[in-house]
């Protein structure tokens, strides 16, 4: 039987990875460190998805470029120390396995940074299931479609046949930005109300879903 999608494009933080608590952690200790004090938790959860200047930002928005510079650097410090404390979230790894073995091509679209993600898929054992993947050092930041495009172009497929699939409004919108479908986890650091603005085939609540949807849509 033909398959709806060829082509299944993962979010990382949030949907594969269980880090959105880590992030947002590293992001206030690194503002500690700096002297500024970010009470509001929503908010910072609200940038996670966007390439880390994007973030810093719209978090540090009356913060000078030299500042955020430093921000950053602390933060990546701080994340990469803790980075053994995050896991993937229950059901991804033979979900995942499940796809790669059923034919499905896969791909990673994230706002990580590529040595980040890099020590990520090595960790988590799925780093030989993705052809391709892309992040925030090599494309625009979500939510411009330039990372779908090239995951698009690489495996020469048609918009039709692809899905992204993730947790973030950003995710949802550079699907809707690329002309392609998307699949959203209520899991990762968007809500249900604000992921369903954004047009999407369906929502899931957990990782197990992600899959079962899948297969029903084959």
């Amino acid at each position: 039987m033909r398959k709806k999608y060829k082509v299944i494009i993962f979010d990382w933080d949030g949907t594969i990875v269980n880090s959105t608590g880590l992030i947002v952690k590293a992001i206030k200790e690194a503002a500690l460190v700096k002297g500024i004090t970010l009470i509001d938790e929503r908010k910072i959860s609200s940038v996670i998805g966007l390439g880390l200047d994007q973030a810093f930002r719209v978090l540090f928005n009356n913060t000078s470029m030299q500042e955020i510079i430093e921000l950053q650097e602390l933060y990546k410090d701080f994340y990469l120390e803790n980075i053994n404390k995050v896991s993937l979230f229950d059901g991804i790894v033979p979900g995942i396995k499940d796809l790669h073995r059923r034919g499905y091509n896969l791909a990673i679209a994230t706002g990580k940074s590529r040595r980040g993600l890099d020590i990520d898929l090595k960790q988590s054992g799925l780093e030989s299931l993705f052809n391709i993947t892309k992040t925030m050092d090599e494309c625009f930041s979500k939510p411009h479609p330039q990372m779908v495009n090239e995951i698009l172009d690489f495996y020469i497929i048609e918009k039709n046949e692809a899905l992204i699939v993730g947790d973030s409004t950003y995710d949802l919108e550079m699907a809707l930005n690329a002309g392609i479908d998307s699949l959203g986890v209520t899991f990762g650091s968007h809500n249900k109300a604000e992921l369903l603005n954004y047009n999407p085939k369906a929502i899931v609540d957990n990782a197990y879903e992600i899959f079962e949807w899948i297969m029903r849509n084959e």
